[in-house]
């Protein structure tokens, strides 16, 4: 391989691999799907499903 060809594949590889600015979320809209399931047809009924994904958007919400 000449000298030309492997520097330029040098370069295309350091070019590929070279670490990418992250894109801002700050304004962007978020959006979560909280499923909480309480009773399933092959255990007994469950306390806290419900509940638990209640507060769960409950902490996302006060997060942002």
């Amino acid at each position: 391989m000449s000298f030309r060809i492997m520097l330029g594949l040098l370069a295309v590889l350091a070019w590929a691999t070279a670490p990418m600015p992250a894109v801002s979320a700050e304004n962007e809209r978020r959006v979560a799907l909280i499923i909480g399931n309480d009773s399933y047809k092959s255990l007994k009924r469950l306390d806290n499903g419900a509940n638990d994904a209640r507060a769960m958007a409950a902490e996302l919400r006060a997060a942002g």
